[in-house]
């Protein structure tokens, strides 16, 4: 196979590209995060009747939205509030 040139030549990766592979795995674990967390947001929303229809999802004025909604009961209101906190943390 060698003869043939068949094989390929492998490197063992040195520290700074196992960390920066890392960094990757991180970055791609924050995205599929937040949008789990989008998704548990919109339907929380849609099971209580909250349904945004003036446009696209996470704009500018659809964050205004979230942030003027408020729930009568309190639990509720807590759960919501949770759950925009985890989509700020995983934004930042």
């Amino acid at each position: 196979m060698l003869k043939t040139d068949l094989l390929t030549e492998v490197h063992t990766p040195d520290e700074q590209q196992e960390a920066l592979r890392e960094l990757s795995r991180m970055r791609q674990g924050i995205k599929e995060n937040l949008m789990r967390i989008r998704h548990q947001i919109l339907k929380f929303l849609v099971q209580h009747g909250y349904i945004y229809q003036q446009g696209y999802h996470w704009t500018q004025k659809h964050q205004r939205w979230l942030r003027s909604i408020k729930f009568d009961n309190q639990l509720l209101q807590e759960m919501f509030e949770a759950y925009l906190v985890e989509m700020a943390h995983c934004l930042a």
